[in-house]
């Protein structure tokens, strides 16, 4: 009994120690790829954007890219609102909530941007949407996943619209 009395609080202590660590990694990672993403070529309107506008955009459109790149320009248009949506609905910061452990899987695993002509694209949809340039097109969904798979979460999605290959929709509570 009293080396459990022991055991426990190291644990805990373990436990918070591992969480801890693994936040400023996840933050580390960010920031490293956010440096890589000011590094690429940006778009005249990016490159004019004061530098917490501009990482925003960023954060955006390396989502767009990673996510939406093969969709038609609607499905990288509504790829591109869900993010800040989201982040608006939570409340965090828009770079912090696409990199919120396990909000787009692309962020598990970074990688590079290789297609130049999509990266430009992605650049000019995320711009858009933090102009707020959209016009009608706007679709107010926070979630989206591929339409061949069904994530326990989509089960609570409301007002689901399927545009390309993907399904979106805002949890219910939302907005």
């Amino acid at each position: 009994m009293r080396s459990l009395k022991l055991f426990i609080p190291l644990f805990v202590l373990f436990v918070c120690f591992a969480v801890a660590n693994a936040e400023a990694q996840t933050r580390i990672d960010r920031e490293a790829y956010i440096a890589y993403l000011e590094a690429l070529p940006l778009s005249p309107a990016v490159s004019a954007l004061e530098r917490r506008a501009k990482r925003a955009v960023l954060c955006n459109a390396a989502n767009v890219y990673h996510e939406s790149r093969g969709e038609g320009l609607k499905g990288m248009m509504a790829a591109a609102q869900a993010a800040p949506n989201r982040a608006r609905a939570t409340g965090r910061p828009l770079c912090r909530e696409i990199w919120r452990e396990r909000a787009f899987s692309w962020t598990l695993a970074p990688r590079q941007i290789t297609d130049k002509r999509s990266w430009f694209k992605a650049q000019g949809v995320a711009f858009k949407v933090y102009k707020n340039e959209l016009g009608a097109f706007q679709i107010g969904a926070t979630h989206y996943h591929r339409h061949d798979i069904s994530p326990k979460w989509s089960a609570a999605g409301i007002g689901k619209k399927r545009i390309g290959n993907h399904i979106f929709m805002r949890l219910k509570g939302e907005f």
